[in-house]
């Protein structure tokens, strides 16, 4: 017999007697679940419109403010840089000194809505962010966890009668409350907290210093209670580096903030509606940020929502040679994305009945990408 055997080095023939035998080794692709835990160090910056067009160029709005919160393509660059860290051989001095394994690790590049690339490497799954404090989990609760009624009686109500306009009648009564496992909640606000800072020099060079005394502008950045971080799961593939729990101290975000990240193997986190959130109409909770048709809110009863402006950092493994600036042809340098309106992760759909709130899901799910549910974008819960 003869054995026959094949493997990544070829075929190879082991005798034996004389009847053959097809041993096929197949390598198994096996991938795990990370938690991770970001800490901020100090003060930190996340997203918001930075800049601005102006006679062709980008420049620096005088008045900046953070998000609230990481994007999930914050969290997929962060995951796609510590990837690189964990091979020396691929990622060296900051560069990519082996693009082909590289695109191997992380993908091709890096998150592109209208075109998504083939893969994002051995990251296989990104799950929407989520916040911990003493290693309970919280997440983003419907917006409208404040009230009561159980049951409300849906009806169009027109009023004639004109007033006069005041522009401070107009202010925000919706609080942002995460909620935990049990059902505890805080408020958002409550855990982040507005740092302005003043006087920062907006960066353009070939200026005079009389002309420097005009571009400055303000800035809020972010702080975080003591005791809160902010964290996501992630599912990964074997053969991805050297992935340890040693506690790591990385560049997140923007204007040079430094988070400790924590990575631990083990199972992903879950989020359901606790049993006291009780609601006799149907209804869709977005529980991560979510790319919808303009027109969502025409097929609803009532909707209690906001939107996020969204807008990404892109890059090309292959084509991308500088990362230190922006630019708007895309030759060689990071560029920005189309601005886009996502529906903010904990508006609320309401319905008139179960059809209709179907309908929606379905529209939803048509109009979805898998590349977007790959990193924790559009992921919604129905009741």
């Amino acid at each position: 017999m003869i054995i026959l055997t094949t493997s990544n080095a070829g075929i190879s023939f082991l005798p034996f007697c004389d009847t053959f035998i097809l041993l096929i080794q197949t390598k198994i692709n096996t991938m795990a679940n990370y938690h991770i835990k970001l800490t901020p160090v100090d003060t930190f910056f996340f997203g918001g419109e930075k800049h601005v067009e102006k006679d062709g160029k980008l420049e620096t709005n005088y008045f900046v403010e953070s998000n609230m919160y990481p994007q999930q393509t914050t969290l997929l660059g962060l995951l796609r840089y510590y990837l690189l860290l964990k091979n020396p051989t691929v990622f060296e001095s900051n560069k990519i000194i082996d693009k082909r394994k590289a695109a191997e690790i992380i993908g091709p590049s890096s998150f592109d809505y209208n075109t998504p690339p083939d893969n994002f490497g051995k990251i296989t799954s990104i799950g929407p962010l989520y916040f911990q404090y003493n290693d309970q989990s919280y997440f983003y609760a419907p917006l409208d966890i404040e009230f009561e009624m159980e049951k409300f009686q849906l009806k169009k109500v027109k009023d004639n009668k004109k007033t006069d306009y005041n522009a401070k009648d107009h202010y925000n009564n919706i609080c942002q409350y995460l909620i935990s496992g049990s059902g505890k909640t805080v408020k958002l606000s409550d855990i982040i907290s507005d740092v302005p800072h003043v006087g920062n020099e907006k960066a353009e060079k070939g200026i005079s210093k009389e002309e420097k005394e005009n571009k400055f502008y303000k800035q809020n950045a972010k702080m975080m209670k003591h005791g809160w971080c902010f964290c996501f799961d992630a599912e990964i593939a074997d053969g991805a580096g050297v992935i340890d729990t040693d506690d790591f101290f990385i560049p997140f975000g923007g204007e040079k903030s430094f988070f400790k990240m924590e990575v631990k193997k083990q199972p992903p986190a879950s989020f359901s509606l606790f049993d006291s959130f009780k609601r006799d109409t149907p209804f869709i909770l977005c529980v991560s940020d979510c790319f919808v048709m303009s027109d969502i809110l025409k097929h609803t009863s009532l909707a209690v929502n906001r939107y996020v402006s969204f807008r990404n950092i892109q890059s090309k493994v292959e084509e991308t040679k500088k990362y230190s600036g922006l630019s708007q042809t895309g030759d060689k340098q990071l560029s920005r994305s189309k601005r886009y309106n996502l529906l903010q992760r904990g508006s609320i759909l309401y319905f008139e009945d179960i059809k209709k709130r179907d309908e929606v899901k379905k529209l939803i799910e048509a109009n979805d990408k898998e590349h977007c549910k790959t990193i924790g974008f559009n992921k919604i819960l129905t009741r």
